[in-house]
């Protein structure tokens, strides 16, 4: 799962479509990939990649950058980059968990709660009676070898 590794598996991945253009590969990494270290998405999206995790930040879409836009503007700095980027992680938990709240009250666990997210699919469940919640839903990244990026949810 380290940036080496996942660089030298893309370059195995490579070599192998030099040898025979026709074969059919994909490559599934993991979250960690994610990071800019681990190799550009350019890479990724040459070996077909799908990388599972539970949080996608698209820095460039409209509603990431005005959400940029208004941290900035209330705390004078960037939030920091990371994987998660965790000031939109808090921003779709809270918004998330409120949001199912106000519709549910104590019935919210399991319940389906859309809200529109800037980084993380969340859907709540009871683990076990007393116990607390855990996320169930799931990403799949697909970095296209046409250079699109397809987001695949899953629960």
């Amino acid at each position: 799962a380290d940036n080496a590794s996942a660089a030298g598996l893309l370059r195995v991945v490579s070599a192998l479509r030099q040898v025979d253009s026709q074969c059919d590969l994909r490559v599934l990494g993991y979250p960690e990939w994610q990071d800019s270290q681990s190799g550009s998405r350019s890479q990724f999206a040459k070996a077909n990649t799908y990388i599972y995790c539970s949080y996608f930040y698209q820095s460039g879409s409209a509603r990431a950058q005005r959400f940029a836009q208004i941290y900035r503007r209330y705390f004078r700095k960037d939030f920091a980059m990371g994987y998660p980027a965790m000031a939109p992680y808090g921003f779709d938990l809270g918004y998330t968990m409120l949001k199912g709240l106000m519709h549910y009250g104590r019935a919210y666990a399991g319940q389906s709660v859309y809200a529109a997210p800037l980084q993380s699919t969340l859907q709540f469940q009871r683990q076990d009676r007393g116990g607390g919640l855990v996320n169930h839903k799931m990403l799949f990244i697909h970095y296209k070898p046409t250079g699109g990026v397809e987001l695949i949810e899953r629960k």
